[in-house]
C-alpha cells in the first residue's frame, strides 16, 4: 500500500473503527503525524525501518542467516532471553531463509537461461 499523501510506500497501517464502520488510513513514515503518532513513535519507525533495511543487505550479501548475536548487532533484535525476542528471531530466521530462497531461484533461472 502507499501513503495518503505522497505515494510512497506505506509503513503505518490504520484501521479506524467507529459506530458506522471501519476506514483504513496508510501513511509513510515521513507522513505518520498525520497518523496521530508521536516524534518518540516516528523515531522508532524510523529506527527500525533502518534496522530491517541492514538485516535484509546483510542477509542478502553475505549469503546466510545471521546468527542471534548478529541480529542484535544489526539492531533487529534485543539482547534479552524474554519470549518474544525468541519469537522475534525465528521471525527473523524465516525471513532470511525466504530471502535466501529467493535469491536461489533467481540464480537457477539465470543459470538455465544462460544454458539455452
Amino acid at each position: 500500500m502507499n501513503c495518503q499523501i505522497c505515494g510512497k510506500r506505506a509503513t503505518i497501517h490504520l484501521t479506524v473503527v467507529s459506530p458506522s464502520g471501519t476506514a483504513e488510513a496508510f501513511f509513510c513514515v515521513n507522513h505518520a503525524g498525520s497518523a496521530g503518532l508521536s516524534e518518540d513513535q516516528v523515531q522508532k519507525i524510523r529506527k527500525d525501518e533502518s534496522a530491517m533495511s541492514a538485516y535484509v543487505n546483510f542477509v542478502e550479501s553475505s549469503r546466510r542467516i545471521p546468527s542471534t548475536d548478529e541480529m542484535a548487532r544489526i539492531g533487529v533484535l534485543e539482547e534479552s532471553q524474554a519470549p518474544q525476542d525468541r519469537e522475534r528471531a525465528h521471525l527473523l530466521r524465516r525471513i532470511a531463509e525466504a530471502i535466501l530462497a529467493k535469491q536461489d531461484d533467481s540464480n537457477n533461472e539465470g543459470s538455465g537461461r544462460q544454458a539455452k
